[in-house]
């Protein structure tokens, strides 16, 4: 990965070309102290953004909060409690399926999904997952990964197999429990099953139509909007954050830690997911992907164009750099 801009110049025409800062007036510089509330999935893909502070102007404060369900931080943003979110990128197509104005403003890492079962389950192929009990976290991209591989495999998901909802980290006991048989979840709980001897990866999940694609940075319109400038604040500190990651990956385990996850089951996490932050064509082209297939398993009803989702805008402005 190159590594990112130098913020100062392009936040400069960011702030006066991308909204209006209302709220503060006369609008601010690239220079001005912001203070960015984070609402935060407790995710391995999430641990940059606990480098922005460092990252943005003196005096700058990021307040993160946490959520266990992609669905409650998009509430949280057309409420105003939060000004951004990371999280799984499914959920935007979601809400504005729904009218909901969540717009993607950068991603955060690719990969990253398992595809766990239990190491006396007997399943040793996705056909063998019919019939089976299976832990997911509804409007999610493990989500939309398990119900792509059930379907190729001839089932339907909402008759072939018992789909669960459980939360993404309770996903490893669930399944060490026996509560079910397997689980499409993300890292590092995935991570946490396997080192736990109770779980082992069934199948590698990136040769479905959607790729790589995994989570993101997401705001709402209203934010763009009104708080143009702390948005490019957030875009660059997150091309930042993620170069600095990318050049030491041993900064994850830490992060993870204190958020109480396994130390070890963040560094093989490590092996499955990439961190990434440019939004490109390739981007938007896999992303439109995913729309199509949201509606393909029903988890929207309508067809959705994630151009108007997706804002690159921030992305251009920090420079060429970027994963």
């Amino acid at each position: 990965m190159a590594t990112a801009l130098g913020a100062a110049t392009v936040l400069a025409v960011a702030a006066t070309g991308c909204g209006s800062d209302s709220e503060s007036g006369s609008g601010s510089s690239a220079t001005d102290a912001v203070n960015i509330r984070v609402g935060i999935i407790k995710a391995s893909a999430c641990a940059p953004t606990t480098l922005w502070e460092k990252h943005l102007p003196p005096g700058s404060k990021v307040t993160p909060s946490y959520y266990t369900a992609p669905a409650d931080q998009v509430t949280a943003l057309l409420a105003g409690s939060i000004d951004v979110a990371c999280t799984g990128l499914t959920i935007a197509i979601v809400a504005n399926a729904q009218s909901q104005p969540i717009r993607v403003i950068a991603q955060t890492a690719t990969k990253g999904t398992g595809v766990i079962v239990g190491n006396e389950s007997g399943i040793n192929s996705v056909a063998d997952l019919r019939g089976k009990t299976i832990g997911y976290a509804p409007n999610s991209i493990h989500d939309v990964v398990a119900r792509q591989l059930l379907v190729g495999a001839g089932m339907n998901p909402g008759t072939d197999v018992k789909m669960v909802k459980v939360g993404l980290a309770d996903m490893p006991t669930a399944l060490c429990d026996k509560q079910v048989d397997a689980f499409v979840g993300n890292e590092p709980n995935s991570s946490v099953a396997i080192l736990k001897n109770c779980g082992r990866s069934l199948v590698a999940p990136y040769d479905t139509s959607i790729g790589t694609i995994n989570a993101g940075i997401l705001t709402s319109q209203d934010v763009i909007d009104k708080k143009s400038s702390l948005v490019q604040h957030v875009v660059s500190a997150q091309a930042k954050a993620i170069d600095e990651i990318t050049a030491n990956k041993s900064l994850v385990p830490g992060v993870a830690e204190g958020w109480g996850a396994d130390r070890a089951a963040t560094e093989k996490s490590l092996e499955n997911l990439e961190f990434a932050w440019k939004i490109d064509d390739t981007f938007v082209k896999n992303y439109q992907e995913l729309a199509v297939q949201l509606k393909a398993i029903g988890l929207v009803t309508t067809d959705v164009d994630v151009k108007p989702i997706v804002n690159d805008t921030y992305s251009k402005a920090v420079g060429s750099g970027g994963s």
